[in-house]
């Protein structure tokens, strides 16, 4: 069923019963967190008290494997100045040898007093206590959980102007009912001007309002620190039917400060919220995920349902949510939905929350692309100081050699905050062997046969086994495969079509064309089509192989045809897209190794030239009282230089990649090849007056020898 929350409830969080059966977590009723506001030279504030339900280790102990469960009560210092001047008091606090837990006796109770707050100066500060689970064996203690109560003080001057919460809403239908009545705080030691339109009505302890301060606006005076009450007087409010933006603005005789106030005009009884998509993490024993707000939009009484690992309490301008504290789960990433209803209306937040521990490696999934900016992995300590490294041992395989070489390297990890990054896939990439032919898997060899339709098998993965070590715990993962590359822009369940933007390429009649694809599905289909119109199928299968490629040829095919080559596994497809452009006089097509490692083909048909540049060193000598000449020697440097031909912008791209590799080749309409190193340093990606584009390219030519001339080639 889903929990119903009043207009008003009180501050605590829901949870759902099944929740409270399965987790039995810790409940505090402030959220374990509480932020103190007081000004400079004020009455030293009352007491802060609060209520903690305590997780039921015993009726969690189903194997019975623990005699008895202590509560030992830790502060946390952050700041001494804040500590010195509060007082914790408590029924954990008051154990020193620890809180015995029995079934009856898992509610206990907190104050917090301030005497001292007076002599702190204006800033913030921190503070808090930990609480620490321990299970007795044998009179010997082990540490099951623990769990953090977080306490803030922000100390502001006389003249500060601090409004809690930072902003509200408010919300109702046309021939509605009138919204409610909202309440925030104002902190401040000076006296202040309030102005606000008279579609807000405030009231306040000493708030006295001015009607006559203009036609529109009404001017407030007041003192101190107070709660002001906003109504809505809807009698000044024209209807307009969508969200409307009001701002108090307050100021005294040094300081101003907008409050933002939205009245949202609602036709029907819809829910409109914000955002709808949150994710969570938490680090168990180092820190728990923060709450976050859902903006919930709405004239109507509304439900709301969450995950059973989730807890809400309501808010000001909606709900505030949060996982429960991460004891309570099994490492691993966790998904589900908030659900938000009316009467006549849905409203769905996805959830994400992950749980890790001292390490999380972020490397879910098959294979992990080496590029891939967001496989970040974090590391965690409760010591900054603390010593960890990172153990990295991998096998590659060399396709020029065809030997697998070993590799093994430690690293040092240093912790800020409680946490230190490191992006595994940066090293793994250095670690990939290029392949230095241009035949290496059988492309020349293909291009000559052309009735051989069997799919090129490129090089396997690198395989590592990663072992993160800090204060005596280690984390291992074993045999993780790693590509090289971005993440592909097409990806499946265990197949990914292998480039990293998605663009429909430009072929003719004359071009060849290889599809690269990463494939570790057992049974899968390779579906050909011609405008839409299936031509052919084949069926593979992944074998040992993780990267493949396959050959189009376009000679059979009409100018404006569109082909599509769909890798096919179960539901799930993924393609790429070739359009016919009419044949022109010239074709000559490149090929080079992508950021994946794997081979490529474009034709480009636009004309071409050979250029020579020659360097000679010459040195002058006296020879029979006549000065001479001679040279040295002589060094020549060939350059192709190469247009495209007409291509669609979104294929500049391809230009790009071309320009970027760190070898290329020239393939001549009669197949013969030339070992080429891309030169161009500039280049137009986009020109408003063109829809169509070419491109000059220029290459070094790696040479036999010097005396190599090629101009006879093309």
């Amino acid at each position: 069923m889903p929990n119903q929350i009043p207009y008003n409830p009180d501050t605590g969080y829901n949870i759902p019963e099944t929740l409270e059966n399965f987790f039995s977590p810790w409940k505090f009723s402030n959220n374990g967190s509480y932020t103190l506001v007081y000004v400079e030279g004020s009455a030293v504030p009352a007491a802060y008290n609060f209520d903690l339900k305590i997780k039921d280790f015993i009726a969690a102990d189903i194997d019975l494997k623990y005699d008895s469960f202590l509560i030992k009560f830790k502060p946390r210092t952050f700041t001494t100045a804040l500590d010195d001047a509060i007082a914790i008091t408590g029924e954990l606090v008051s154990d020193a040898e620890g809180y015995a837990l029995t079934s009856e006796n898992l509610e206990v109770s907190f104050a917090i007093s301030f005497a001292g707050i007076g002599i702190l100066s204006a800033t913030s500060y921190r503070s808090g206590f930990r609480l620490e689970a321990y299970g007795l064996i044998d009179g010997q203690e082990y540490l099951l959980e623990e769990i953090v109560f977080n306490l803030f003080a922000n100390v502001i001057s006389q003249d500060e102007l601090v409004f809690v919460p930072d902003k509200a809403s408010m919300s109702y239908l046309q021939n509605g009912v009138d919204p409610d009545d909202l309440s925030i705080q104002l902190y401040t030691g000076s006296s202040f001007v309030i102005r606000a339109n008279k579609v807000l009505q405030l009231s306040g302890v000493n708030l006295v309002a001015n009607t006559e301060y203009s036609e529109s606006i009404t001017e407030y005076t007041g003192s101190g620190s107070q709660a002001i009450t906003i109504a809505l007087d809807r009698t000044n409010l024209n209807w307009e039917g969508r969200t409307l933006q009001y701002y108090l603005t307050t100021s005294n005789t040094s300081r101003s400060k907008l409050f933002e106030v939205l009245i949202h005009q609602l036709t029907t009884g819809t829910i409109e919220v914000d955002p709808l998509n949150l994710s969570f993490a938490a680090v168990r024993n180092i820190f728990e995920a923060a709450e976050q707000e859902i903006t919930i939009n709405t004239p109507s009484d509304f439900t709301v349902t969450v995950p059973n690992w989730m807890e809400y309490r309501y808010g000001i301008t909606g709900i505030l949510v949060k996982p429960v504290p991460s004891a309570n789960f099994a490492l691993g990433t966790y998904t589900g939905e908030i659900i938000i209803e009316t009467a006549v209306d849905t409203a769905r937040i996805f959830v994400t929350h992950r749980v890790t521990e001292t390490a999380d490696f972020n490397l879910d999934g098959a294979v992990i692309w080496c590029r891939d900016q967001e496989a970040l992995s974090t590391f965690y300590s409760a010591d900054d100081d603390a010593f960890a490294s990172l153990l990295l041992e991998a096998v590659i395989y060399n396709p020029n050699t065809g030997i697998n070489q070993a590799f093994l390297n430690d690293y040092a990890l240093a912790f800020f905050q409680n946490s230190a990054e490191f992006h595994i896939g940066d090293v793994v990439k250095r670690l990939f062997s290029k392949p230095d032919n241009i035949n290496r898997y059988g492309l020349l060899s293909k291009l000559q046969n052309t009735e051989d339709t069997r799919l090129m098998i490129y090089n396997p993965p690198v395989f590592c086994d990663l072992t993160y070590e800090v204060a005596g715990t280690s984390e291992i993962i074993k045999n993780k495969a790693f590509l090289d590359g971005r993440k592909p822009a097409q990806e499946i369940t265990a197949a990914a079509i292998l480039k990293a933007e998605k663009i429909v390429q430009r072929v003719t009649l004359k071009s060849v064309a290889l599809v690269n694809f990463y494939n570790q599905n057992l049974l899968s289909d390779l579906v050909l089509f011609r405008n839409n119109q299936q031509i052919s199928s084949e069926v593979i299968t992944s074998g040992s192989g993780y990267l493949y490629g396959q050959m189009l040829r376009f000679s059979e095919y009409d100018p404006g045809d569109r082909i599509r080559l769909e890798l096919q596994s179960g539901t799930e497809k993924i393609k790429e897209e070739f359009i016919v452009f009419p044949d022109q006089h010239l074709s000559n097509h490149i090929a080079w190794y992508n950021e994946y490692q794997t081979q490529e083909l474009f034709e480009f048909t636009g004309d071409w030239r050979f250029e020579s540049e020659y360097e000679m060193k010459d040195f002058k000598r006296l020879g029979n009282l006549v000065e001479e000449l001679q040279r040295v020697d002589t060094r020549k440097e060939m350059s192709l230089v190469i247009n495209t031909g007409w291509i669609p912008k979104s294929n500049q791209v391809i230009i790009d990649e071309i320009i970027m590799s760190k070898l290329a080749w020239l393939i001549t309409e009669d197949l013969r090849t030339i070992n080429l190193v891309p030169q161009s340093k500039k280049m137009t990606n986009e020109d408003s007056a063109n829809g169509l584009y070419a491109y000059d390219v220029e290459f070094i030519i790696n040479k036999a020898h010097d005396l190599k001339s090629h101009t006879s080639l093309i």
